[in-house]
């Protein structure tokens, strides 16, 4: 007995269907577009002009134009069908028959046409999101400056395949509105004119709205665009932990704030005009159906059983004009999106240009090592590159990597070639790397490290004979070495030599070939530049202080998302109503219920009252209609004004509560950390920003209609018993098809959906930052294929949701049908008004209860986004319990038995050190050995997972957001605005100090006249931008009390005798700070109190 019960649940509840095949048209792979893409189109062949799209995509846009006229005509066919229905008295006819399987084709080609227009629309997004990555990787810097790639990619693609879905509705809504104005006119000729005036009206005051609603689309744009900016330079590394440090994090939150204000204002009024165009369509049909009983009483030419057909006629003529105002905005909006990106692909790509004459490679330089110093060698690179040369394998002084399309070792050295294992070691091996794991992320690496990956990228080439004699151009190849690294790595040239026709060194340590190199592989040009010889004042030159770096390989975890019987049972859109009522407020959330329930009991009594007013002919019942009608109106309008205002609230308050958390947390963000807070920062608050102010009362709206009909349903019926039990059978299905297999299929194809977008932007803009080097390595082509296949990821779980949401609604059109047949078999004899209001009302009953299982998916999609906005931030620093030792007398910091890294990936392993206050240390070692990561544990921005450090008596955390600790990163960090904004971003210091500060490290002449300039203009250089970072902290001695200055490699960007020089003036700024600098330049040893080796 328990079996069967349970074989019986199970039918029920249509678990016998699989999720995962739950449509026969779902992918279970990726879609089948990406050989399609590649094969037709390429940024050469697509004009960015809505008509060339529309004739490019033609097949695609014919294929949505002839789903939704079939649409459309079944609909026609079924409201014939219904006429000729309510024409017959008695019982069951033909025309019922005529009438049901009419519908059934009516519910299915519903059901299964989103899922062919959405199918549509993700492949012309795909290819408008490919082409726009290909050309960005072929565009210089200087072009694409002010360029948002994510706005490109993500919005503006999205909105164009908007538009040309708009240019089929184009072509569609003409069809539609004469066709059914014909079948109008042949039912009431003579009431089709006021009608129609009455819709027109409304339309031309929709239009306007919709003209003001662009306008403001611009500005909102803009201004999200900007809060889009200023999170990104507030929450990703390396931004957020020099705000932190020099305590600018709370004043770039507050500007955030100011312009989330900004944006939200313009929000308000845009969605105000939307709620104001959304109560337009709304209120339409009923004053429409209003002007047309008018209609109907004083020309009495109506017949009673076309009562209804004929609302529903109008219904069928009013859709199209409805749709206007919608078409015409996305057309505008495709317009703006188009010309953004026309002017994107107008721009000049960044074909190499041509040197004055040929080249032709000094026979001298043939099967040498050439080493190039001064003016000759910034000539001679400049040749070689942007000549006509062949053959030159160029490899840049700083690292430039690729993330996001292949982050690991191996996919940055091979870019792309066909995977050869050997020669894979071989160039892992001359490139000093053989410790380093192929599969470790490279955003795991150090400066020396990823430095030797692009070292190996150019050894693989020539030793894959692509090269064969070419030549091999290196810049300052030893910079970011230590001296052993540096003399393997030189050491290694003369095998490498046997493969290239030479190979060109450009540096200014032409010592170092000298050293290493014999004679006669060797030519100098140019002359030679001695380092400086030590003074000896190195004390304790070769203190070790810990053990050799570890490296652990990274492992790929790739988990699933289980969906089991728990997720099932939690009442997913009652847990994100409960948060819409945290954040909006109860009073708001229950005035829009009271609101919601007086427009679904007015709508309910005015069709209720539409057949008593036809056939009794009452003026008192039309005035009674009348009042009825205004006050339908006024809480149409009311409920829009209090979603938007509590909406607003609720988007302010979630996302003020999110930005503080997340800059409480400013020291503590890494790389993912970053990604995860941007993440939510940009596309999740856009997606809740969407949900608190338009399904606040979605619910209990849904709800109410559904019992408002019930009644009616109910209280006009002579078979109320027969109704209750379908009552009850609705009830069920829904729990049972809405709850058992949709929910789970649907959130997580939802979320999976929504997880494919940060790595489709994070592709994008890896690609997009070292595009320079993927042209020089031909691997262009290589890197936009692997991102096609990341957009078709997401484009198959974009898929997939739409499958799992035809295939419920299929299911649900089976309870359509049977509501449909109960009321059409059971019809009351000899009242076809009353009758066709309940026909009427099974199908709205129907639709109803489809709309809201969706409604109730949107819910479950923007829940993961608010959700995600209220959960804790999950960073993985200190994520084992470390206690800071107990500080000694003149001790600046204290470092015990401390192993750290990041994520899984141990660098540093059981490291002491003490460093005393003002003093001056040198810190150096191998590449790779963990010298920025210590600095970083120092900072508090690195995993401690043993021991402790004790900064002046504090935790590195804590000691850093007292501002006891300022860094000047390898890696200058200039932020958006002005250089004074970039020196003194809360206005507090003044313009003498600025000026002194700006002569201290040697910018006064170039900056002074450009304090309020663009910085980005005006510090071209890096080394004038790591010069900008020097003053921030030397303008920090003024506002904070200033203890420790590390300095990561900062000197790298100068030749020798500049490095000297600054790290000098460095020393001498801060003689009454201690100082730690890491480097790979023996002779700044010299400069310091005390070296430190790591290793």
């Amino acid at each position: 007995m328990i079996g069967w019960v349970t074989d019986l649940w199970s039918i029920l509840s249509f678990s016998w269907i699989s999720i995962n095949t739950c449509w026969v048209g779902e992918p279970n792979a990726d879609p089948d577009m990406a050989p399609q893409i590649l094969a037709r189109y390429s940024p050469c062949n697509l004009s960015f002009t809505l008509p060339r799209l529309a004739w490019e995509f033609r097949i695609v846009l014919l294929q949505i134009l002839a789903i939704e006229l079939a649409l459309h005509f079944v609909n026609l066919q079924s409201i014939v069908a219904l006429q000729d229905l309510l024409s017959i008295g008695g019982d069951a006819s033909t025309s019922s028959y005529i009438y049901l399987l009419v519908n059934m084709a009516l519910w299915i080609l519903r059901a299964h046409a989103a899922y062919w227009i959405s199918s549509g629309k993700t492949y012309i997004q795909t290819t408008l999101s490919y082409l726009v990555h290909v050309r960005s990787i072929r565009l210089p810097p200087d072009e694409t400056r002010d360029v948002s790639l994510t706005n490109l990619l993500v919005s503006d693609t999205s909105v164009v395949a908007e538009g040309l879905n708009a240019v089929v509705a184009a072509w569609r809504l003409p069809v539609e509105f004469l066709s059914a104005l014909y079948l109008l006119w042949m039912n009431l000729s003579c009431g089709v004119l006021p009608c129609l005036a009455t819709a027109l009206l409304f339309r031309s005051a929709s239009l306007y709205l919709s003209f003001k609603d662009g306008n403001l689309r611009t500005k909102w744009q803009e201004s999200r665009d900007d809060r889009i900016n200023l999170c990104q330079e507030a929450f990703s590394p390396p931004g957020c932990g020099t705000l932190a440090r020099l305590g600018w994090t709370n004043v770039w939150v507050e500007y955030i704030l100011r312009s989330r204000g900004k944006e939200l204002t313009l929000l308000g009024n845009r969605e105000w005009m939307r709620k104001i165009h959304e109560g337009i369509d709304y209120a339409q049909p009923v004053i429409v159906q209003f002007v047309a009983l008018v209609t109907m009483l004083y020309t009495n030419a109506v017949d009673a059983a076309s009562v209804v057909p004929i609302s529903l006629m109008l219904g069928n003529v009013m859709a199209p004009v409805n749709q206007v105002t919608g078409v015409v905005l996305s057309l505008l909006e495709s317009q703006s999106a188009l010309q953004r990106l026309r002017e994107f692909f107008a721009a000049s790509p960044s074909d190499r240009p041509s040197a004055e004459s040929d080249y032709k490679l000094d026979p001298s330089f043939s099967g040498l090592i050439v080493g190039v110093t001064g003016q000759k060698g910034r000539l001679l690179k400049s040749q070689l590159i942007y000549g006509k040369y062949p053959c030159t394998v160029y490899v840049p002084q700083s690292p430039k990597l690729l993330v996001g399309c292949g982050d690991t070792v191996e996919d940055n050295v091979l870019f792309g070639r066909p995977r050869d294992g050997a020669r894979l070691l071989e160039a892992m091996r001359l490139a000093c790397l053989s410790q380093v794991p192929l599969s470790q992320k490279v955003d795991t690496l150090s400066m020396g490290q990823g430095a030797r990956v692009c070292l190996a990228r150019a050894y693989y080439c020539i030793l894959a004979d692509e090269s064969s004699g070419g030549v091999l151009l290196l810049e300052e190849p030893w910079l970011s070495l230590d001296a052993t690294t540096a003399k393997d790595v030189t050491t290694n040239l003369l095998s490498v030599l046997q493969r290239s026709l030479s190979i060109i060194v450009i540096t200014d340590h032409i010592d170092m070939l000298r050293s290493v190199l014999p004679a006669d592989s060797l030519l100098i040009v140019g002359g030679s530049n001695h380092s400086p010889v030590h003074d000896g004042r190195v004390r304790n030159k070769a203190l070790s202080v810990g053990e050799s770096v570890s490296q652990l390989e990274n492992h790929e975890k790739h988990s699933s998302e289980a969906e089991t019987g728990h997720d099932v049972a939690a009442s997913v859109p009652l847990q994100a109503y409960s948060i819409f009522l945290t954040y909006v407020g109860r009073g708001y959330t229950f005035l829009i219920m009271l609101l919601i329930g007086g427009i679904m009991a007015s709508q309910q009594t005015l069709d209720a009252l539409l057949p008593a007013v036809a056939d009794a002919r009452d003026w008192r019942l039309l005035r009674g209609y009348e009042t009825l009608l205004l006050v339908f109106v006024v809480c149409n309008f009311g409920a829009f004004h209090f979603e938007v205002v509590g909406g607003l609230r609720g988007s302010k308050r979630l996302f003020s509560g999110f930005v503080r958390r997340a800059s409480s947390l400013a020291l503590s963000i890494g790389v993912e950390g970053g990604s995860d807070i941007l993440g939510r920062l940009v596309s999740d608050v856009d997606v809740s920003d969407h949900t608190l102010t338009r399904t606040l009362g979605i619910l209990w709206g849904a709800i109410l209609y559904l019992c408002c009909k019930f009644g009616f349903m109910l209280w006009s019926s002579h078979y109320r018993i027969s109704l209750l039990l379908l009552l009850l059978l609705v009830v069920a299905a829904f729990e049972l098809i809405a709850a058992r297999p949709f929910r789970p299929a649907n959130r997580g194809a939802r979320r999976r959906a929504a997880a494919a977008l940060p790595p489709v932007i994070a592709a994008a803009q890896g690609s997009f930052d070292i595009r320079g080097t993927l042209l020089d390595y031909g691997a262009d082509s290589w890197v936009a294929t692997k991102f096609l296949a990341i957009l078709c990821q997401r484009a198959r779980w974009q898929i997939v949701e739409e499958a799992c949401r035809s295939w419920l609604s299929l299911r649900l059109e089976v309870l359509g049908f049977i509501l449909t047949a109960q009321t059409t078999f059971l019809r009351p004899v000899g009242d076809p008004i009353l009758a066709g209001m309940l026909i009427t009302a099974a199908r709205a009953v129907s639709g109803v209860v489809q709309q809201l299982i969706h409604n109730c998916a949107d819910i479950e999609r923007d829940f993961v986004s608010v959700q995600r906005l209220t959960d804790p931030i999950p960073l993985t620093l200190n994520a084992v319990s470390v206690s800071a030792p107990q500080r000694v007398d003149d001790t600046a910091i204290i470092i015990r038995g401390v192993s750290a890294g990041y994520g899984e990936s141990i660098v540093l392993r059981s490291v002491n050190l003490l460093v005393l206050v003002n003093e001056k240390v040198a810190l150096i070692g191998p590449s790779g050995v963990g010298k920025t990561t210590l600095l970083n544990s120092i900072l508090g921005a690195a995993d401690i997972t043993e021991g402790g450090i004790s900064v002046f008596g504090l935790c590195p955390r804590e000691a850093s957001s007292r501002q006891l600790i300022q860094c000047i990163p390898h890696t200058p960090v200039l932020f958006r605005g002005s250089v004074r904004h970039n020196l003194d971003p809360q206005k507090v210091i003044s313009d003498r100090l600025i000026y002194e500060a700006l002569d201290c490290v040697g910018l006064s002449k170039k900056v002074r006249e450009y304090l309020d300039t663009d910085a980005s203009t005006v510090l071209t250089t890096a080394a004038d931008r790591l010069r900008i970072c020097l003053c921030r902290v030397v303008l920090a001695r003024e506002t904070c009390e200033l203890k420790i200055v590390l300095l990561d490699e900062c000197a790298g960007v100068f030749t020798d005798p500049i490095a000297k020089a600054f790290v000098e003036n460095c020393l001498t700024l801060f003689r009454s700070q201690t100082v730690i600098m890491t480097t790979h330049r023996p002779f700044l040893t010299g400069l310091f109190d005390r070296t430190v080796t790591l290793g």
